[in-house]
């Protein structure tokens, strides 16, 4: 993995699904002695296209019909998160995009109980599942996506205040310059 751009590609038998690392999420978790701690989110994209707005469509084929994940993040869950049935709850899907996660090839959402979005969903894990076993490693890239974002941000950040701190430094000189001017009238 080299950087937050590389796509990797697994070909399942309904068709092609692409992961991408993303930037992990970074909160804080209290503790039960009331102390926090630092926690990463780690963060990736799952899609039947690389685009990351879905602009170029790829579908895979369940029953004979096309089906669409547009591209979403997941978050890697802790090990050991059961869901409601109790079962381990590996992946957490983050907010969907605009349109709906699994949608049919014209473009509109499948219904929330219909069967082929839970093979779709399915399919989405097994991909992941896959990723996670190629690239055992790949959550310290999704930490150094987040920490080079920050970095980013802080550089731009200080490059903004030092050209703000130079303004009013010729202000003050400016007026330091008007002051003297003045001096010689008391």
């Amino acid at each position: 993995m080299n950087n937050d751009r590389d796509w990797f590609e697994y070909k399942l038998p309904e068709g092609s699904v692409f992961v991408q690392v993303r930037a992990a999420l970074r909160t804080t978790e209290s503790r039960l002695d009331g102390s926090n701690r630092e926690v990463f989110k780690h963060c990736v994209t799952v899609g039947t296209t690389r685009s990351p707005f879905g602009e170029d469509k790829g579908f895979v084929s369940i029953r004979g019909r096309q089906y669409e994940i547009a591209p979403t993040a997941f978050r890697r869950m802790p090990a050991g998160t059961k869901d409601w049935r109790g079962e381990e709850y590996r992946w957490e899907m983050g907010s969907e995009p605009y349109g709906g996660t699994y949608r049919n090839s014209a473009g509109s959402e499948l219904d929330y109980k219909a069967k082929t979005r839970d093979r779709l969903r399915e399919i989405a894990k097994v991909a992941l599942d896959m990723f996670e076993k190629d690239h055992p490693d790949w959550s310290k890239a999704s930490e150094l996506l987040y920490l080079e974002h920050q970095m980013e941000s802080w550089t731009d950040k200080a490059s903004k205040a030092r050209k703000e701190m130079e303004a009013a430094e010729a202000e003050v000189a400016e007026l330091l310059h008007r002051i003297s001017i003045y001096s010689h009238v008391c």
